[in-house]
């Protein structure tokens, strides 16, 4: 009984770690912001390879400087990912047209809005 209790807590932590693994790599967060880019003004032709591909070198370095930055040196990483985050937006920005930029600054400010609203309640 105890072999079987330890075999099934060994396969579950398991499955938890390979999950969350998975979902936390720059693939997975490049696709579910290239999701929301994509809801947001509707990607045409190769505009969809070209933002996947600035998003996942964008979560790939910044994931390396996360990973590189103590509590010694957290303002330096943080600046470093802020400058990483203007050279993303500057990117994507020349991949999308004026009015595709437009509407993407749109949603994320209101998604800005809407995340400040549910905190103030």
């Amino acid at each position: 009984m105890k072999k079987s209790i330890l075999f099934l807590l060994f396969t579950l932590t398991a499955f938890a770690c390979v999950t969350a693994q998975s979902a936390d790599n720059p693939q997975a967060k490049a696709k579910k912001a290239l999701g929301k880019i994509h809801t947001a003004v509707k990607l045409e032709g190769d505009q969809t390879s070209k933002v996947n591909a600035a998003l996942i070198d964008y979560y790939t370095k910044k994931d390396a400087i996360e990973k590189a930055t103590t509590l010694a040196n957290k303002e330096e990483g943080e600046k470093k990912i802020d400058d990483l985050k203007d050279a993303r937006d500057k990117q994507i920005r020349a991949i999308l047209t004026g009015a595709q930029w437009k509407k993407w600054l749109a949603y994320k400010e209101k998604e800005k809005q809407d995340k400040k609203d549910s905190k103030e309640q």
